[in-house]
């Protein structure tokens, strides 16, 4: 399939740096609440459920022995007269924070790894393409090739056809590879077109429809 290499590499730079940072503020989130944070024991006294979102109050006691009424940051599973470690940032004493579950974690870190790995998946193969293509360039020979089979995919206003296409190089060897368009020139089963075809040096062959 043809593309704009420079975006490509672009929405994949765009994607690891993404994946990067989710994991980063996740993290830099959690470690603010130990590093930061003053510990206390905190008692649920309500928790009230909208929608998917659960919120939480309680209360705990500060140094000097005085009850303080608190907000309670992702309230999760917790039940009322629940006690929990939690804790309390300075400059927010009506407001707690409890330690998010190792599940939490494991998604950021997973979904995270995931999004680095496509933008990182993306980019080399637009870099092994780029490369092919200059292979194809300054090495590459040509031949008849035959569109042996067609496969459809795309939506009513845009159609890609991945035509399955046979040539012969000069050996007389036959090799089959897939190419795409969006213009109906790979679109019909036996006709011919011109290929462009190299040898790279894991032995196998860079191909292209010209």
């Amino acid at each position: 399939m043809k593309y704009n290499a420079k975006k490509a590499i672009v929405i994949g730079i765009v994607l690891i740096i993404f994946g990067i940072g989710i994991f980063s503020f996740v993290s830099v989130k959690e470690k603010a609440k130990s590093t930061d944070g003053i510990p206390v024991k905190c008692t649920v006294t309500d928790v009230t459920s909208i929608g998917k979102r659960r919120f939480a109050a309680g209360y705990y006691f500060d140094k000097d022995g005085n009850q303080i009424d608190v907000e309670i940051v992702n309230a999760g599973s917790l039940s009322v007269d629940d006690t929990i470690d939690a804790y309390i940032l300075p400059d927010n004493p009506n407001k707690v924070q409890i330690e998010s579950p190792l599940s939490l974690m494991l998604f950021a870190g997973v979904f995270s790894g995931v999004v680095c790995l496509g933008g990182l998946f993306i980019i080399i193969s637009v870099l092994r393409e780029v490369s092919e293509k200059k292979l194809l360039d300054t090495d590459g020979k040509f031949a008849k090739g035959r569109i042996i089979d067609v496969r459809i995919d795309g939506d009513k206003n845009t159609k890609f056809y991945f035509a399955k296409i046979s040539y012969q190089d000069s050996d007389g060897i036959e090799h089959t590879f897939e190419d795409c368009d969006d213009k109906h020139r790979l679109s019909r089963v036996g006709e011919f077109v011109n290929v462009r075809y190299a040898v790279k040096k894991n032995g196998k062959y860079a191909n292209d429809v010209i």
